[in-house]
């Protein structure tokens, strides 16, 4: 299938959803486009956050293990106002487990 995305630019989507008529090509486009967005933010979360295995199986231990690490990346992305690196992100997790003091922290995320 086809799919003319811009002005010049041709997209060729390979998909068994083959009725035109209930799905036209910009639709499957715009569908592969959110499903790849969803897989970069789970590699993202995986590898960058370092969540790939959970350590609690139940509900809230779930949340807290999802939640912090995006809490850690979102707080030092506004604080230095650039895309997060894994080094900063290892810096803060030194920070709460008390292996780096605030000073160290603070000093480490200037340098940026």
């Amino acid at each position: 299938m086809r799919c003319i995305v811009g002005r010049q630019k041709e997209v060729i989507l390979v998909t068994t959803l083959l009725d035109r008529k209930i799905y036209p090509a910009k639709e499957i486009f715009k569908i592969y486009k959110m499903r790849w967005e969803c897989a970069i933010f789970f590699r993202f979360f995986e590898q960058f956050l370092g969540c790939n295995h959970l350590i609690s199986h139940s509900q809230n231990g779930i949340g807290i293990q999802a939640c912090c690490p995006i809490i850690a990346c979102l707080s030092t992305n506004l604080w230095t106002g650039r895309k997060p690196i894994k080094r900063n992100y290892e810096m803060l997790c030194y920070n709460f487990i008390g292996l780096a003091n605030e000073a160290e922290l603070i000093a480490h995320l200037l340098k940026l």
